[in-house]
């Protein structure tokens, strides 16, 4: 468990099968962790990787640039340095910030109907998911390549069954190319 997005919240990271690393981010807290679907910080790779067993990991700021780079090991005792030198930002909404700028939910309690506007600064591939409490992804609202511009999407609670969309508090999360934004928004049905 390690805070990798700098929300305050530890997240969880993963070795997976030919190497792969996985981050699942904690929409919830620490006392209560709601992690997210995984994202891949390392892909496998079955052709440089032939046991599949998962690797070990460290992070460290290896290169004292401010930012956490990745250690692994792999089964038979290589190591590898990967470095931190993408420009990838995990935000959480709370308050007005600069992300509230660019991803919206409006109202944030949901009765009926919410507008989410998202605003890509350049073309980029976006995924919005719906998550619920527990962490379960219960819906994909938006899963496609957008080019620069607002996006509008209605999230409309009639198209959903009641028992998968009951009340209580659920987490909508953009994904782009270079950006994780999470918003906690309430349902009432």
């Amino acid at each position: 468990m390690l805070d990798l997005d700098l929300d305050g919240k530890k997240d969880m990271i993963l070795g997976g099968w030919y190497s792969d690393v996985r981050f699942y981010a904690n929409v919830g807290t620490n006392a209560n962790p709601v992690f997210t679907n995984y994202i891949y910080l390392v892909n496998p790779d079955s052709s440089a990787y032939l046991n599949g067993n998962p690797p070990r990991l460290n992070f460290t700021d290896w290169d004292g640039d401010g930012d956490l780079d990745m250690l692994t090991c792999d089964y038979y005792g290589s190591v590898f340095l990967r470095r931190n030198i993408s420009g990838v930002n995990v935000e959480e909404l709370s308050g007005r910030s600069a992300a509230q700028d660019r991803f919206s939910v409006t109202p944030n309690l949901i009765t009926n109907r919410a507008l989410i506007k998202v605003n890509i600064e350049s073309p980029a591939f976006v995924r919005l998911d719906l998550y619920a409490p527990d962490g379960r992804k219960v819906a994909s609202l938006l899963n496609r390549h957008a080019d620069a511009g607002e996006l509008r999407f209605t999230l409309d609670l009639n198209s959903f069954e009641r028992q998968v969309l009951s009340s209580g508090a659920y987490f909508v999360v953009l994904k782009t190319d270079n950006r994780i934004i999470t918003s906690k928004v309430q349902i009432l049905r």
